[in-house]
């Protein structure tokens, strides 16, 4: 049944996709963060919906009449600075042919990311996107929200399985990076009910990211909510929501979960601690031996860990968004993407200031929570394998996007001013004939 519901869904946008490719963008956006074929359980859940989209996307903006033009922005030249550098390591990868499997995936990625760049350059169209991310990936924290406070912290939780949000703590960085996006969907609704149907989604998914046991994402959670809270107006409101959720939160947190976080203090004696750090040397030592080129992607294998540290049981991944890069990509790879980051964060400050000065109130708002959505990926990623994720290459489209938007109303702006001087000049020459 789920399955013929997926299919009767999808097929029927697919035409509206090719009329109009920034539709596209928002079906393969729900497609690639909700994963809804990962539920079903028939025909559909292997069926490349995902690829169908792109395709469908990218071959409707080919043959538009859509602007093909990338924004002027550091993001943009940083972006394909680092598809061509992770192209270059494969070359020159440990395991080459695994390495180019998961070129291809991220070269997927990085391509979807210029079509975003390229096809939301409109603030409705910015919303849209937002609120399709937002809703896709909140399914899920709302969803394991309820299920932690049914079964006490005890049930397992509802995330798909084969999806990139498969594990607990991929599951808890989405999240973390989810509740800025729906602060700002409660931000834009008008509607009394909505507002507080959002407002309970987000209490929700507070507690879905509890309910991973992740201490990644217990300390990105944490961060974001501080971050946010630095950034809003209504500071007395948004502290005691916080006050409220931290006392609603050690009533329902059980004291498994209090145990689990405790052990951040003393990770001297945690095992998983301890192989976090084992896996940050393995990365640097990689990095050591080839600075410029790294060892590819996937150079995380059991032979590599041999190589390394003789009589590990098994391989362990990098456990670093920044370590990650660092391995695979070397100390240029990882030059790249913290540029990417700190020009996408950056990118976004000015998008939120000019905007604000400009009263335009959607895009001021969506800035900060991009923003904030950026530093829970910056500290949650610290202890994640995911330098990958599709959710932070979103924020660095939106970024560039909302960037050229906004060059595009100043230089509006600046046209309609420079022609109006001549519109008064031609006016009075017309009141002195009219008076001769």
């Amino acid at each position: 049944m789920r399955d013929l519901l997926l299919v009767s869904v999808f097929f029927p946008m697919l035409p509206f996709a090719l009329m109009y490719p920034w539709v596209g963008i928002l079906v393969w956006s729900w497609i690639s963060y909700m994963n809804p074929h990962r539920l079903t359980f028939g025909f559909a859940y292997d069926m490349p919906f995902g690829m169908i989209a792109a395709l469908t996307t990218l071959a409707a903006l080919l043959f538009s009449r859509e602007k093909k033009r990338l924004p002027r922005t550091p993001e943009v030249l940083l972006l394909l600075a680092m598809g061509a550098w992770v192209t270059i390591t494969s070359f020159f990868a440990i395991h080459a042919d695994l390495a180019w499997d998961k070129w291809q995936q991220v070269g997927k990625i990085f391509l979807m990311t210029l079509a975003t760049m390229v096809l939301c350059r409109e603030p409705g169209r910015l919303r849209y996107l937002a609120w399709t991310i937002a809703a896709s990936l909140g399914f899920y924290g709302v969803k394991s929200g309820v299920d932690a406070i049914l079964s006490g912290f005890s049930g397992t939780f509802s995330y798909p399985g084969d999806s990139f949000i498969a594990d607990s703590n991929d599951l808890a960085l989405a999240l973390d990076m989810t509740l800025p996006l729906l602060w700002f969907m409660v931000r834009a609704e008008t509607r009394r009910w909505a507002r507080y149907a959002l407002h309970v989604a987000f209490g929700l998914t507070v507690i879905g990211i509890l309910s991973t046991y992740s201490r990644g994402g217990f300390i990105g959670l944490c961060v974001v909510l501080i971050f946010m809270f630095t950034r809003a107006r209504a500071k007395a409101l948004s502290l005691g929501l916080l006050l409220l959720a931290g006392v609603l939160a050690a009533f329902v947190v059980p004291d498994a979960f209090v145990s689990r976080i405790g052990t951040i203090a003393s990770y001297e004696q945690d095992q998983s601690a301890q192989a976090r750090l084992k896996a940050w040397s393995l990365a640097t030592q990689i990095a050591l031996d080839s600075p410029i080129f790294g060892g590819g992607f996937r150079v995380f294998e059991q032979d590599v860990w041999e190589q390394y540290f003789p009589g590990t049981e098994r391989a362990i991944v990098a456990h670093s968004i920044y370590f990650q890069t660092l391995a695979e990509h070397g100390f240029v790879g990882v030059g790249i993407f913290s540029a990417l980051l700190i020009a996408t964060y950056l990118g976004l400050r000015r998008v939120r200031k000019r905007a604000t000065e400009s009263d335009q109130t959607m895009l001021a708002n969506l800035a900060a929570a991009l923003q904030a959505s950026l530093v829970g990926y910056m500290v949650a990623g610290a202890f994640l394998s995911r330098a990958d994720f599709d959710l932070f290459y979103s924020v660095v489209a939106m970024s560039a996007a909302m960037q050229a938007v906004l060059a595009q109303s100043a230089g509006g702006a600046a046209e309609a001013a420079a022609s109006q001087p001549n519109a008064t000049v031609g006016t009075g020459q017309m009141r002195r004939v009219s008076g001769a």
